[in-house]
């Protein structure tokens, strides 16, 4: 199989594994998307007379059966191909012959993994809303059961003032579906058709129709100048991170909230013995380590973040290969957050309050006892305030 590169010499099998490294494996997701963009590709090339119409016919069926294939699981991305890109050209001039290597006619790699990245984060930003949303469904359902069984409100980690379990989880409803909105605000950087840009300075030579392709795959627009798009490499990846990262958050605080409330000395709710794991030396021990793994994934995503900034920051306009680490962070803060979100949506109908445990100390009626003699002696609600605390501090 030859690399789309080769130039029928060899190259050092160390370079090519170390600048391979495993984009083999991370393209496998994108090879349906690869497609996709490849046969709005040839079938743009064929409307402007550039590849026949029956030669563009025999490529997009014999693309549609790789796809097939693929998810069938009969071909994988191999080492010596580098990326999907490769052994999509290499099966196809496989069942075509060289009629395949039209293919890349008017196409680079560089625009060829950000139109199948792009379509990749349409996708999975729908898949992530799901999800959310599937979460909320949940949260609500514990909502309906014991809504009204008063908690205290803390701040400073101390008790504050009344609140309800109610209250407690519609802050973290508002807030997942806040997340929802922000992610489907990502995808208008992601939502512009990169091909027809090719290496970074277009198609010299060749008369294409760039906004045909849009068209085809759905994008908002047309990534325009050309230049302009090896000059985003990053940024949409950034930005989807940066907002995965702040749902990681707002599962740490919430998966923070149950550990602190199932402990010994809160004891204000109960987790199923069935989704706690225990001790290898304490016998008693039914551990919460289901949330202490979604409180930890938040720096994950911090992680990832860093790495995709650190390596798009400072380069040159122009690709550099530098570009290709920038799936591994992407595509592992994407799973973990998918996962996490699974998980909690699993756990949060796993657990339940106790009433019966909870008690609301007199104290935090204070807040409310100042604001009704503010209301009833039409005073300032300073002076109601230091009436209230001065009553306190005397008993």
């Amino acid at each position: 199989m030859k690399r789309l590169w080769d130039k029928d010499r060899p190259i050092d099998e160390l370079i090519l594994k170390y600048t391979a490294g495993n984009d083999f494996h991370l393209d496998e997701r994108l090879i349906k998307y690869d497609i996709k963009s490849s046969i709005a590709h040839i079938n743009m090339l064929k409307e402007m007379n550039l590849v026949k119409k029956d030669d563009c016919k025999k490529i997009s069926e014999a693309l549609k059966i790789i796809g097939k294939e693929h998810e069938k699981g009969e071909w994988k991305i191999e080492l010596n191909q580098e990326d999907g890109h490769t052994a999509l050209e290499n099966h196809l001039v496989e069942k075509l012959g060289s009629l395949g290597g039209y293919i890349h006619l008017g196409r680079s790699r560089n625009d060829q993994v950000l139109a199948a990245l792009r379509l990749y984060l349409k996708d999975i930003s729908s898949i992530i809303n799901e999800e959310l949303i599937n979460l909320v469904s949940k949260i609500n359902i514990l909502i309906d059961e014991q809504g009204e069984i008063e908690i205290p409100g803390y701040t400073h980690t101390q008790r504050g003032m009344p609140s309800s379990v109610k209250l407690w989880a519609e802050g973290y409803i508002a807030e997942f579906l806040d997340n929802a909105k922000s992610i489907n605000n990502v995808i208008s950087r992601a939502d512009k058709n990169p091909l027809g840009s090719a290496a970074g300075y277009g198609t010299p030579g060749l008369n294409i129709d760039r906004d045909l392709t849009t068209k085809k795959l759905g994008f908002k627009s047309t990534h325009e100048p050309v230049t302009a798009v090896q000059l985003s490499r990053g940024k949409a990846e950034a930005e989807m991170i940066f907002e995965l990262t702040m749902i990681l958050g707002d599962l740490a605080k919430l998966a923070s909230d149950i550990i602190l409330f199932y402990s010994y000395e809160f004891s204000f709710l109960e987790i199923k013995k069935n989704i706690t794991t225990g001790s290898s030396i304490m016998p008693q021990k039914n551990n919460p380590d289901v949330f202490e793994l979604v409180r930890s994934a938040e720096s994950i995503g911090i992680g990832a973040l860093m790495e995709v900034l650190s390596i798009s920051s400072k380069l040159i306009s122009g690709y550099h290969r530098d570009l290709q680490r920038i799936k591994m962070p992407l595509f592992r803060s994407i799973d973990i957050t998918l996962d996490s979100i699974k998980i909690m949506s699993h756990s949060i109908t796993n657990i339940s309050f106790k009433k019966e445990k909870i008690k609301l100390s007199d104290d935090m009626y204070t807040t409310e006892q100042a604001n009704k003699l503010s209301l009833e002696k039409e005073i300032p609600f300073r002076d109601a305030y230091n009436i209230i605390a001065k009553k306190i501090n005397e008993e």
